[in-house]
Protein backbone atom coordinates (compact mmCIF):
# COMPACT_ATOMS: atom_id res chain seq x y z
CA UNK A 1 0.00 0.00 0.00
CA UNK A 2 1.72 3.77 -0.68
CA UNK A 3 1.78 6.15 1.28
CA UNK A 4 -0.52 9.39 1.35
CA UNK A 5 2.32 11.43 -0.16
CA UNK A 6 3.03 8.76 -2.42
CA UNK A 7 -0.74 8.20 -3.54
CA UNK A 8 -0.81 11.78 -3.83
CA UNK A 9 2.38 12.11 -6.06
CA UNK A 10 0.83 8.97 -8.35
CA UNK A 11 -2.18 11.16 -8.83
CA UNK A 12 -0.42 14.10 -9.91
CA UNK A 13 2.12 12.37 -12.34
CA UNK A 14 -0.66 10.49 -14.11
CA UNK A 15 -0.34 13.06 -17.13
CA UNK A 16 0.28 10.28 -19.67
CA UNK A 17 -1.03 6.75 -19.93
CA UNK A 18 2.42 5.45 -18.91
CA UNK A 19 1.52 7.40 -15.79
CA UNK A 20 -1.83 5.23 -15.45
CA UNK A 21 0.17 2.49 -15.61
CA UNK A 22 1.82 3.18 -12.64
CA UNK A 23 -1.35 3.45 -10.61
CA UNK A 24 -2.47 0.26 -12.01
CA UNK A 25 0.92 -1.47 -10.71
CA UNK A 26 -0.23 -0.42 -7.03
CA UNK A 27 -4.07 -1.45 -7.39
CA UNK A 28 -2.79 -5.00 -8.16
CA UNK A 29 -1.74 -4.96 -12.43
CA UNK A 30 1.78 -5.61 -12.63
CA UNK A 31 1.46 -6.44 -16.09
CA UNK A 32 2.19 -3.07 -18.14
CA UNK A 33 -0.89 -2.44 -20.47
CA UNK A 34 -1.34 -2.92 -23.84
CA UNK A 35 -2.79 -0.86 -26.43
CA UNK A 36 -5.74 -1.20 -28.21
CA UNK A 37 -6.12 -1.05 -31.75
CA UNK A 38 -9.57 0.83 -33.11
CA UNK A 39 -10.91 -2.68 -33.95
CA UNK A 40 -10.31 -3.61 -30.41
CA UNK A 41 -11.82 0.17 -29.14
CA UNK A 42 -14.69 -0.77 -31.22
CA UNK A 43 -15.06 -4.17 -29.73
CA UNK A 44 -15.18 -3.07 -26.38
CA UNK A 45 -17.53 -0.16 -26.86
CA UNK A 46 -15.30 2.47 -25.70
CA UNK A 47 -15.82 6.41 -27.49
CA UNK A 48 -14.18 7.09 -30.83
CA UNK A 49 -12.57 9.91 -29.83
CA UNK A 50 -10.23 8.62 -27.66
CA UNK A 51 -6.23 9.93 -27.39
CA UNK A 52 -5.41 6.33 -26.35
CA UNK A 53 -6.40 3.39 -24.68
CA UNK A 54 -4.86 0.10 -23.30
CA UNK A 55 -5.67 -2.77 -21.01
CA UNK A 56 -4.05 -5.15 -18.43
CA UNK A 57 -4.84 -8.18 -16.24
CA UNK A 58 -4.46 -9.16 -13.01
CA UNK A 59 -5.60 -12.35 -11.60
CA UNK A 60 -7.97 -14.40 -12.88
CA UNK A 61 -11.44 -12.30 -14.34
CA UNK A 62 -10.17 -8.52 -13.00
CA UNK A 63 -9.47 -6.18 -15.56
CA UNK A 64 -8.55 -2.87 -15.96
CA UNK A 65 -8.57 0.03 -19.07
CA UNK A 66 -6.39 2.78 -19.06
CA UNK A 67 -7.82 5.43 -20.88
CA UNK A 68 -7.12 8.85 -22.18
CA UNK A 69 -10.46 10.90 -22.87
CA UNK A 70 -10.43 13.84 -25.48
CA UNK A 71 -10.68 17.55 -24.10
CA UNK A 72 -14.34 17.65 -24.72
CA UNK A 73 -15.56 14.71 -23.64
CA UNK A 74 -17.31 14.73 -20.27
CA UNK A 75 -15.50 12.09 -18.05
CA UNK A 76 -18.53 11.26 -15.77
CA UNK A 77 -20.73 10.96 -19.21
CA UNK A 78 -18.75 8.82 -21.12
CA UNK A 79 -17.38 6.47 -18.87
CA UNK A 80 -20.80 5.66 -17.82
CA UNK A 81 -21.90 4.88 -21.40
CA UNK A 82 -19.06 2.46 -21.30
CA UNK A 83 -19.86 0.75 -18.04
CA UNK A 84 -23.12 0.52 -19.21
CA UNK A 85 -21.52 -1.15 -22.64
CA UNK A 86 -18.97 -3.54 -20.75
CA UNK A 87 -22.05 -4.47 -18.27
CA UNK A 88 -24.02 -5.92 -21.31
CA UNK A 89 -20.98 -7.44 -24.00
CA UNK A 90 -18.38 -8.31 -21.31
CA UNK A 91 -20.25 -8.99 -18.05
CA UNK A 92 -17.69 -12.50 -17.25
CA UNK A 93 -15.38 -9.85 -16.69
CA UNK A 94 -14.86 -7.42 -13.24
CA UNK A 95 -13.30 -3.82 -14.88
CA UNK A 96 -11.53 -1.32 -13.62
CA UNK A 97 -11.36 2.27 -15.29
CA UNK A 98 -8.53 4.49 -15.16
CA UNK A 99 -9.21 7.69 -16.95
CA UNK A 100 -7.69 11.03 -17.43
CA UNK A 101 -7.76 13.99 -19.89
CA UNK A 102 -5.12 16.76 -20.01
CA UNK A 103 -6.79 19.44 -20.17
CA UNK A 104 -8.76 20.17 -17.61
CA UNK A 105 -6.65 17.88 -15.73
CA UNK A 106 -8.82 15.13 -14.37
CA UNK A 107 -8.53 11.44 -13.52
CA UNK A 108 -11.05 9.00 -13.26
CA UNK A 109 -11.02 5.49 -11.66
CA UNK A 110 -14.58 3.87 -11.46
CA UNK A 111 -15.92 0.29 -11.44
CA UNK A 112 -19.62 -0.78 -11.52
CA UNK A 113 -21.54 -3.52 -10.40
CA UNK A 114 -25.21 -4.98 -12.40
CA UNK A 115 -28.14 -6.15 -11.05
CA UNK A 116 -30.59 -6.90 -13.94
CA UNK A 117 -30.56 -4.44 -16.76
CA UNK A 118 -29.20 -1.53 -13.99
CA UNK A 119 -25.43 -0.69 -13.99
CA UNK A 120 -24.13 1.69 -10.67
CA UNK A 121 -20.80 2.80 -11.20
CA UNK A 122 -18.86 4.34 -8.46
CA UNK A 123 -15.69 6.70 -8.50
CA UNK A 124 -13.14 8.98 -7.78
CA UNK A 125 -13.20 12.00 -9.49
CA UNK A 126 -10.57 14.38 -9.21
CA UNK A 127 -7.74 17.14 -10.38
CA UNK A 128 -4.36 16.10 -11.21
CA UNK A 129 -3.37 19.66 -10.33
CA UNK A 130 -5.19 20.21 -7.08
CA UNK A 131 -5.05 16.41 -5.35
CA UNK A 132 -7.12 16.79 -1.68
CA UNK A 133 -6.37 14.36 0.99
CA UNK A 134 -9.16 12.70 0.27
CA UNK A 135 -8.41 11.44 -2.83
CA UNK A 136 -4.91 10.15 -1.77
CA UNK A 137 -6.87 8.33 1.37
CA UNK A 138 -9.39 6.61 -1.38
CA UNK A 139 -6.48 5.61 -3.85
CA UNK A 140 -4.28 4.09 -0.43
CA UNK A 141 -7.53 1.65 0.47
CA UNK A 142 -7.99 0.93 -2.98
CA UNK A 143 -4.43 -0.21 -3.00
CA UNK A 144 -4.76 -2.03 -0.07
CA UNK A 145 -7.70 -4.02 -0.62
CA UNK A 146 -6.79 -7.11 -2.38
CA UNK A 147 -8.83 -10.24 -1.76
CA UNK A 148 -9.15 -13.68 -1.55
CA UNK A 149 -10.66 -13.95 -4.71
CA UNK A 150 -11.34 -11.75 -7.70
CA UNK A 151 -14.64 -11.54 -6.75
CA UNK A 152 -13.99 -10.31 -3.35
CA UNK A 153 -11.24 -7.82 -4.33
CA UNK A 154 -14.17 -5.98 -6.74
CA UNK A 155 -16.40 -5.88 -3.90
CA UNK A 156 -13.99 -3.98 -2.31
CA UNK A 157 -13.29 -1.55 -4.95
CA UNK A 158 -16.80 -0.70 -4.99
CA UNK A 159 -17.38 -0.50 -1.55
CA UNK A 160 -13.83 2.26 -1.18
CA UNK A 161 -15.29 4.04 -4.07
CA UNK A 162 -18.50 3.98 -3.52
CA UNK A 163 -19.96 7.49 -1.63
CA UNK A 164 -20.49 5.53 1.79
CA UNK A 165 -16.95 5.11 2.75
CA UNK A 166 -15.78 8.61 2.24
CA UNK A 167 -19.26 10.13 4.10
CA UNK A 168 -18.44 7.76 6.70
CA UNK A 169 -15.07 9.02 7.30
CA UNK A 170 -16.80 12.54 6.64
CA UNK A 171 -19.20 12.02 9.25
CA UNK A 172 -17.13 11.31 12.25
CA UNK A 173 -14.80 14.04 11.28
CA UNK A 174 -17.49 16.45 11.01
CA UNK A 175 -19.04 15.40 14.18
CA UNK A 176 -15.57 15.83 15.97
CA UNK A 177 -14.88 19.10 14.14
CA UNK A 178 -18.46 20.56 15.62
CA UNK A 179 -17.72 19.07 19.23
CA UNK A 180 -14.56 20.69 19.00
CA UNK A 181 -16.33 23.93 17.90
CA UNK A 182 -19.08 23.81 20.91
CA UNK A 183 -16.46 23.30 23.14
CA UNK A 184 -13.94 25.77 22.88
CA UNK A 185 -16.25 29.15 22.05
CA UNK A 186 -15.44 31.75 24.56
CA UNK A 187 -18.05 32.84 27.17
CA UNK A 188 -20.38 31.14 29.67
CA UNK A 189 -22.90 29.30 26.94
CA UNK A 190 -25.42 26.18 27.52
CA UNK A 191 -24.35 23.67 25.30
CA UNK A 192 -26.82 23.21 23.22
CA UNK A 193 -26.87 26.79 21.95
CA UNK A 194 -23.04 26.10 21.68
CA UNK A 195 -24.02 23.19 19.67
CA UNK A 196 -25.98 25.19 16.89
CA UNK A 197 -23.41 28.13 17.00
CA UNK A 198 -20.97 25.71 15.99
CA UNK A 199 -23.12 24.07 13.68
CA UNK A 200 -24.07 27.20 11.77
CA UNK A 201 -20.57 28.19 11.86
CA UNK A 202 -20.16 25.31 9.99
CA UNK A 203 -22.87 24.69 7.45
CA UNK A 204 -21.83 28.10 6.06
CA UNK A 205 -18.41 27.13 5.59
CA UNK A 206 -19.75 23.75 3.87
CA UNK A 207 -21.89 25.86 1.56
CA UNK A 208 -18.63 28.10 0.87
CA UNK A 209 -16.72 25.13 -0.11
CA UNK A 210 -19.15 24.11 -2.65
CA UNK A 211 -19.07 28.00 -4.00
CA UNK A 212 -15.11 27.63 -3.76
CA UNK A 213 -14.99 24.03 -6.21
CA UNK A 214 -16.71 26.45 -8.68
CA UNK A 215 -14.00 29.20 -8.45
CA UNK A 216 -16.94 31.89 -7.34
CA UNK A 217 -14.38 32.88 -4.47
CA UNK A 218 -12.49 35.37 -6.06
CA UNK A 219 -11.45 32.97 -8.46
CA UNK A 220 -9.32 31.24 -5.47
CA UNK A 221 -10.00 27.30 -4.95
CA UNK A 222 -8.55 27.83 -1.93
CA UNK A 223 -10.05 31.27 -0.56
CA UNK A 224 -10.52 30.01 3.01
CA UNK A 225 -7.93 28.10 3.33
CA UNK A 226 -5.60 30.76 2.14
CA UNK A 227 -7.11 33.67 3.96
CA UNK A 228 -7.12 31.63 7.39
CA UNK A 229 -2.78 31.50 6.46
CA UNK A 230 -3.04 35.00 5.99
CA UNK A 231 -4.90 36.26 8.49
CA UNK A 232 -2.69 33.60 11.05
CA UNK A 233 0.38 36.09 9.70
CA UNK A 234 -1.15 39.12 10.42
CA UNK A 235 -1.70 38.76 14.24
CA UNK A 236 -4.96 36.35 14.20
CA UNK A 237 -8.52 36.58 15.39
CA UNK A 238 -9.89 34.83 12.25
CA UNK A 239 -13.43 34.96 13.26
CA UNK A 240 -13.97 38.88 14.51
CA UNK A 241 -11.62 39.90 11.12
CA UNK A 242 -12.65 37.51 7.96
CA UNK A 243 -15.36 35.30 8.63
CA UNK A 244 -17.83 37.77 10.15
CA UNK A 245 -16.53 40.90 7.49
CA UNK A 246 -17.20 38.06 4.54
CA UNK A 247 -20.68 36.38 6.14
CA UNK A 248 -21.95 39.44 7.38
CA UNK A 249 -20.52 42.13 5.42
CA UNK A 250 -20.14 40.67 1.91
CA UNK A 251 -21.77 37.67 1.36
CA UNK A 252 -24.74 39.37 2.23
CA UNK A 253 -24.34 42.72 1.12
CA UNK A 254 -24.99 44.20 -2.21
CA UNK A 255 -21.70 45.09 -4.20
CA UNK A 256 -22.67 48.61 -4.45
CA UNK A 257 -23.12 49.06 -0.67
CA UNK A 258 -20.18 47.26 0.55
CA UNK A 259 -17.18 48.58 2.84
CA UNK A 260 -13.93 48.82 1.82
CA UNK A 261 -13.10 45.74 4.12
CA UNK A 262 -15.34 44.01 1.99
CA UNK A 263 -14.30 45.11 -1.13
CA UNK A 264 -10.19 43.31 -0.31
CA UNK A 265 -12.13 40.21 -0.32
CA UNK A 266 -11.96 40.44 -4.22
CA UNK A 267 -14.87 39.22 -6.59
CA UNK A 268 -17.27 37.78 -4.02
CA UNK A 269 -21.18 37.17 -5.02
CA UNK A 270 -23.97 38.36 -3.00
CA UNK A 271 -25.81 35.66 -2.05
CA UNK A 272 -28.50 37.36 0.32
CA UNK A 273 -31.09 34.47 1.17
CA UNK A 274 -30.98 34.62 5.27
CA UNK A 275 -27.57 32.25 4.88
CA UNK A 276 -25.63 34.84 5.63
CA UNK A 277 -27.83 36.77 7.87
CA UNK A 278 -27.22 36.64 11.89
CA UNK A 279 -29.74 34.68 13.93
CA UNK A 280 -31.18 35.83 17.06
CA UNK A 281 -28.74 33.27 18.92
CA UNK A 282 -25.52 34.55 17.28
CA UNK A 283 -26.77 38.43 17.88
CA UNK A 284 -27.26 37.30 22.09
CA UNK A 285 -24.28 35.53 22.16
CA UNK A 286 -22.10 38.46 19.76
CA UNK A 287 -19.42 38.71 21.94
CA UNK A 288 -18.62 34.90 22.29
CA UNK A 289 -15.81 33.84 19.72
CA UNK A 290 -14.62 30.45 18.23
CA UNK A 291 -10.44 30.14 18.79
CA UNK A 292 -7.62 30.56 15.81
CA UNK A 293 -6.74 27.04 16.81
CA UNK A 294 -10.09 25.14 16.51
CA UNK A 295 -11.24 26.58 13.21
CA UNK A 296 -7.37 26.00 12.30
CA UNK A 297 -7.75 22.40 13.25
CA UNK A 298 -11.43 22.37 11.02
CA UNK A 299 -10.13 23.43 8.24
CA UNK A 300 -6.98 21.01 8.54
CA UNK A 301 -9.21 17.81 8.98
CA UNK A 302 -12.39 18.76 7.14
CA UNK A 303 -13.12 21.59 4.65
CA UNK A 304 -9.48 21.46 3.13
CA UNK A 305 -9.30 18.26 3.49
CA UNK A 306 -11.98 16.62 1.41
CA UNK A 307 -13.47 17.05 -1.89
CA UNK A 308 -16.98 18.82 -2.57
CA UNK A 309 -19.03 18.05 -5.68
CA UNK A 310 -22.33 19.79 -6.68
CA UNK A 311 -23.90 16.39 -8.08
CA UNK A 312 -25.54 14.37 -5.75
CA UNK A 313 -25.77 10.97 -5.67
CA UNK A 314 -28.37 8.80 -8.03
CA UNK A 315 -29.36 5.42 -8.21
CA UNK A 316 -26.94 4.86 -11.26
CA UNK A 317 -23.53 6.81 -10.43
CA UNK A 318 -21.96 7.32 -6.55
CA UNK A 319 -18.36 9.59 -6.20
CA UNK A 320 -16.29 9.27 -3.61
CA UNK A 321 -16.42 13.08 -2.65
CA UNK A 322 -18.77 15.32 -0.33
CA UNK A 323 -22.04 16.28 -2.17
CA UNK A 324 -25.23 18.28 -1.02
CA UNK A 325 -27.17 15.63 0.15
CA UNK A 326 -24.32 14.79 2.34
CA UNK A 327 -26.12 17.64 4.39
CA UNK A 328 -29.02 15.88 5.15
CA UNK A 329 -27.00 13.02 5.77
CA UNK A 330 -24.71 15.41 8.57
CA UNK A 331 -28.04 16.32 10.38
CA UNK A 332 -28.72 12.57 10.90
CA UNK A 333 -25.27 11.84 11.97
CA UNK A 334 -25.24 15.10 14.37
CA UNK A 335 -28.26 14.13 16.07
CA UNK A 336 -27.87 12.02 19.23
CA UNK A 337 -30.31 8.56 19.24
CA UNK A 338 -32.81 10.05 21.70
CA UNK A 339 -33.38 13.22 19.50
CA UNK A 340 -33.80 10.81 16.98
CA UNK A 341 -36.31 8.28 18.46
CA UNK A 342 -38.14 11.55 19.88
CA UNK A 343 -38.50 13.59 16.72
CA UNK A 344 -38.99 10.55 14.31
CA UNK A 345 -36.10 11.79 12.52
CA UNK A 346 -34.71 9.00 9.95
CA UNK A 347 -32.43 9.46 6.99
CA UNK A 348 -34.38 8.51 3.35
CA UNK A 349 -32.71 6.46 0.90
CA UNK A 350 -31.74 7.87 -1.70
CA UNK A 351 -33.95 5.12 -4.00
CA UNK A 352 -36.84 5.45 -1.85
CA UNK A 353 -36.83 9.81 -2.55
CA UNK A 354 -37.49 8.93 -6.16
CA UNK A 355 -40.02 6.31 -5.78
CA UNK A 356 -42.14 8.54 -3.40
CA UNK A 357 -41.65 11.53 -5.90
CA UNK A 358 -42.54 9.93 -8.62
CA UNK A 359 -45.70 8.26 -7.23
CA UNK A 360 -46.27 12.18 -6.16
CA UNK A 361 -45.81 13.68 -9.77
CA UNK A 362 -47.97 10.94 -11.32
CA UNK A 363 -50.80 11.50 -8.91
CA UNK A 364 -50.78 15.48 -9.21
CA UNK A 365 -50.81 14.92 -13.10
CA UNK A 366 -53.58 12.04 -12.49
CA UNK A 367 -51.25 9.55 -14.55
CA UNK A 368 -47.43 8.86 -15.26
CA UNK A 369 -46.02 11.78 -16.54
CA UNK A 370 -45.69 11.91 -20.22
CA UNK A 371 -44.33 14.16 -23.20
CA UNK A 372 -47.72 15.16 -23.71
CA UNK A 373 -48.52 16.80 -20.50
CA UNK A 374 -48.66 20.29 -21.03
CA UNK A 375 -46.00 22.97 -19.53
CA UNK A 376 -48.58 25.19 -17.84
CA UNK A 377 -49.90 21.82 -16.02
CA UNK A 378 -46.49 20.93 -14.73
CA UNK A 379 -45.96 24.48 -13.59
CA UNK A 380 -49.05 24.49 -11.38
CA UNK A 381 -48.26 21.84 -9.45
CA UNK A 382 -47.26 22.37 -6.01
CA UNK A 383 -45.27 19.72 -3.61
CA UNK A 384 -45.62 20.13 0.00
CA UNK A 385 -43.15 17.93 2.65
CA UNK A 386 -44.92 17.95 5.84
CA UNK A 387 -41.84 16.91 7.75
CA UNK A 388 -39.20 17.93 5.41
CA UNK A 389 -36.18 17.29 7.69
CA UNK A 390 -33.04 18.31 5.77
CA UNK A 391 -35.03 18.13 2.71
CA UNK A 392 -34.22 14.80 0.66
CA UNK A 393 -37.38 14.77 -0.95
CA UNK A 394 -37.86 18.55 -1.55
CA UNK A 395 -34.41 18.53 -3.69
CA UNK A 396 -35.19 15.52 -5.51
CA UNK A 397 -38.75 16.72 -6.53
CA UNK A 398 -37.75 20.22 -7.55
CA UNK A 399 -34.60 18.78 -9.62
CA UNK A 400 -37.38 16.55 -10.82
CA UNK A 401 -40.07 19.44 -11.72
CA UNK A 402 -37.13 21.46 -13.32
CA UNK A 403 -36.27 18.90 -15.94
CA UNK A 404 -40.03 18.21 -16.62
CA UNK A 405 -40.31 21.88 -17.64
CA UNK A 406 -37.09 21.91 -19.46
CA UNK A 407 -38.29 19.24 -21.55
CA UNK A 408 -41.78 21.05 -22.34
CA UNK A 409 -40.25 23.92 -23.65
CA UNK A 410 -39.62 26.39 -20.62
CA UNK A 411 -36.99 28.60 -21.43
CA UNK A 412 -33.70 29.46 -19.17
CA UNK A 413 -31.29 26.94 -18.57
CA UNK A 414 -31.48 24.13 -16.03
CA UNK A 415 -30.72 26.16 -12.89
CA UNK A 416 -32.59 29.18 -13.59
CA UNK A 417 -35.58 26.93 -14.15
CA UNK A 418 -34.78 25.55 -10.74
CA UNK A 419 -35.00 28.85 -9.13
CA UNK A 420 -38.37 29.51 -10.76
CA UNK A 421 -39.20 25.64 -9.29
CA UNK A 422 -37.76 26.95 -5.78
CA UNK A 423 -40.28 29.81 -5.47
CA UNK A 424 -43.41 29.00 -6.84
CA UNK A 425 -43.70 25.23 -6.35
CA UNK A 426 -41.84 23.82 -3.38
CA UNK A 427 -43.01 23.84 0.50
CA UNK A 428 -42.08 22.25 3.30
CA UNK A 429 -42.42 22.38 7.64
CA UNK A 430 -40.38 20.11 10.09
CA UNK A 431 -40.52 20.92 13.93
CA UNK A 432 -36.58 20.97 14.25
CA UNK A 433 -35.26 24.36 13.57
CA UNK A 434 -31.99 22.89 12.11
CA UNK A 435 -33.51 20.59 9.75
CA UNK A 436 -35.43 23.38 8.23
CA UNK A 437 -32.00 25.57 7.75
CA UNK A 438 -30.14 22.68 6.40
CA UNK A 439 -33.25 22.06 4.17
CA UNK A 440 -33.04 25.65 3.39
CA UNK A 441 -29.30 25.21 2.61
CA UNK A 442 -29.56 22.08 0.24
CA UNK A 443 -32.44 23.54 -1.63
CA UNK A 444 -30.44 26.84 -2.22
CA UNK A 445 -27.25 24.72 -3.43
CA UNK A 446 -29.72 23.26 -5.69
CA UNK A 447 -29.80 26.35 -7.64
CA UNK A 448 -26.25 27.60 -7.28
CA UNK A 449 -24.54 24.32 -8.00
CA UNK A 450 -26.04 24.17 -11.41
CA UNK A 451 -25.56 27.93 -12.87
CA UNK A 452 -22.88 27.99 -15.94
CA UNK A 453 -22.19 31.55 -15.03
CA UNK A 454 -18.42 32.00 -14.65
CA UNK A 455 -18.54 35.28 -13.18
CA UNK A 456 -19.05 35.32 -9.61
CA UNK A 457 -20.42 39.32 -9.56
CA UNK A 458 -23.42 37.67 -11.70
CA UNK A 459 -24.82 35.17 -9.84
CA UNK A 460 -28.36 36.04 -9.18
CA UNK A 461 -28.80 36.49 -5.41
CA UNK A 462 -30.25 33.64 -3.40
CA UNK A 463 -34.23 33.80 -2.76
CA UNK A 464 -35.55 34.22 0.32
CA UNK A 465 -36.99 30.84 1.75
CA UNK A 466 -39.53 32.14 4.81
CA UNK A 467 -42.28 31.74 3.40
CA UNK A 468 -41.86 28.38 1.75
CA UNK A 469 -40.16 25.91 4.73
CA UNK A 470 -41.39 26.74 8.06
CA UNK A 471 -40.83 25.68 11.24
CA UNK A 472 -43.85 23.84 12.38
CA UNK A 473 -45.85 21.34 13.76
CA UNK A 474 -47.66 19.56 10.78
CA UNK A 475 -49.71 16.92 13.36
CA UNK A 476 -50.82 19.79 15.24
CA UNK A 477 -52.75 22.30 13.05
CA UNK A 478 -52.43 25.51 13.13
CA UNK A 479 -49.24 25.69 15.53
CA UNK A 480 -46.31 26.72 14.08
CA UNK A 481 -42.96 29.12 15.26
CA UNK A 482 -41.17 31.63 14.41
CA UNK A 483 -37.86 30.78 12.31
CA UNK A 484 -35.72 31.88 14.80
CA UNK A 485 -33.45 34.42 12.72
CA UNK A 486 -33.48 37.50 10.52
CA UNK A 487 -33.50 37.29 6.39
CA UNK A 488 -32.15 39.79 4.34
Amino acid sequence: MPTLERAAALIRAATSLDGVAEILAELGFPEKPLPLDQNAIAALGLPGNLRGARITQSTGDLRALALELDGTSAPRETLARTANWLARTSSRFLWLIIAIRKAPADLAVVCWSSTGSRVRVVSLLCQRDHVLQSDAETLCTLAGVGGESDLLTHARWLDVLGREAITNRFFRTLEHTVDALATSITGRIERPERRELALLYVSRLIFLSFLEAKGWLNGEFSFLANGYSQCMELGGRYQKRVLEPLFFGTLNAKVRSRSLRAREFGRIPFLNGGLFSRSHLEKRCRPSMFPDESIGEAFGSLFSHYRFSGREETVNWSDASIDPEILGKAFEALMVADDRKKSGAFYTPQDLVERLTSGALASALRDVVSESTPLETVRRIKLLDPACGSGAFLVHALERLAVLRQERGETGSIAEIRRRVLTTSIFGVDLNPMAVWLCELRLWLSIVIESEEPDPMRIAPLPNLDRHIRIGDSLAGGARRDQGGDHG
